[in-house]
């Protein structure tokens, strides 16, 4: 009887916790790391210091170090999904999406802020916000702080979606936006257009789930980059529209382009290839197999890394030398099937899915 009562109370010892591959850090849910629910977005604030993560019934603040939850903040019923979409590093604010409506948290005063039912919330120079609205057809800008609601501007006889490519002007309240094949910059004030320019074709055959042109500002905001499913890069005067140099030409359907912050532009192509330039000029051409599709891929804060992230159950991380294609990594597998990539320094990023994982990566582990 002794015996039996004290095997009885003896706890049962606990689980051992599951390895962590090479170039992992850390999970959530492991090695100290908590997450209560499943994990909707994810984003670090410029500094760092804090790791915003999306939930029901609003989103958690938590410390990157420790993992610990240091802050809830609630926002919308407690039944639905928050979904945090970007810390953005020029005006500070995060931007929140449930349910159709955005809002912004703006940390300097603890205050989330409505912005109704929108599509997209983007900045437009260093104090304002565009807001477009749930159906595409007008847009409104308002000051940060306070944010408050500026006047619909109808855009007439455009439609902006999902497969719209979108870009606000680092320095002036101006964004840029694609449409088939014409390229739009709009001041965010007005909504009176600025220039408008035709430079691409629309192939036909492209990825009907993209954007058949993408757009973006170089960091200083004198030029404005284009990609086109015709596989054309191409440059554009910001403040007239000019036409600049053609950088390349005859690729397959480009998927996206996006400036490193010391001016290199980086251009990804539906084959899996990968074109860098400099100062007009191509310095750099690659191609991964493991890039054809469109994966989810961006460019460390160093501009010397390219990390991407597939989709599918499950999903596949790789790093690469940015400059020669040269494969960095171990492949890493990510059991769940929605992602986010979020930079945490030059070194580490981390990725989040539906299942709740949050995975912190070492991205120069292994074969670097």
């Amino acid at each position: 009887m002794f015996t039996l009562l004290l095997l009885a109370s003896v706890a049962p010892p606990p689980p051992v916790p599951e390895p962590l591959p090479p170039g992992m850090i850390a999970r959530l849910g492991n090695n100290g790391w908590t997450v209560e629910s499943m994990s909707f977005g994810l984003a670090f604030s410029p500094d760092g210091k804090w790791l915003a993560v999306g939930s029901k019934g609003g989103f958690d603040l938590v410390d990157p170090e420790s993992g610990v939850v240091v802050r809830k903040v609630p926002y919308g019923h407690p039944k639905n999904t928050v979904d945090v979409r970007a810390w953005d590093a020029r005006t500070g604010y995060l931007s929140l999406h449930s349910l159709g409506n955005h809002a912004i948290y703006l940390p300097a005063k603890g205050t989330i802020h409505p912005l109704g039912p929108s599509m997209n919330v983007m900045p437009v120079g260093p104090e304002r916000l565009m807001v477009l609205d749930r159906l595409g057809w007008t847009f409104s800008t308002r000051r940060l702080d306070p944010p408050q609601a500026g006047e619909p501007l109808s855009v007439k006889g455009e439609f902006f979606s999902m497969q719209t490519s979108l870009t606000g002007h680092p320095l002036r309240a101006e964004f840029a936006y694609s449409n088939a094949t014409s390229i739009t910059v709009r001041d965010a004030e007005t909504g009176k257009i600025r220039w408008r320019t035709w430079g691409h074709t629309l192939a036909e055959e492209r990825a009907a789930w993209l954007p058949s042109l993408y757009v973006s500002y170089d960091p200083t905001g004198k030029w404005l980059a284009s990609g086109g499913s015709d596989g054309t890069v191409r440059l554009w005067h910001a403040e007239d529209g000019k036409a600049g140099p053609v950088l390349s030409m005859d690729n397959a359907c480009c998927t996206g382009v996006s400036w490193t912050a010391t001016g290199t532009l980086v251009a990804v192509y539906l084959d899996g290839s990968v074109e860098l330039f400099q100062k007009g000029k191509r310095v750099s051409r690659w191609r991964s197999l493991s890039l054809k599709g469109s994966p989810s891929w961006c460019v460390s804060p160093t501009g010397d890394r390219l990390v991407s992230l597939s989709s599918g159950h499950p999903g596949y991380l790789r790093s690469w030398d940015l400059r020669t294609g040269r494969l960095l990594s171990p492949t890493y597998r990510h059991t769940g099937n929605w992602y986010r990539l979020q930079w945490l320094d030059n070194r580490r990023l981390v990725s989040g899915d539906t299942a709740g994982v949050l995975i912190e990566w070492d991205c120069f582990a292994g074969k670097g």
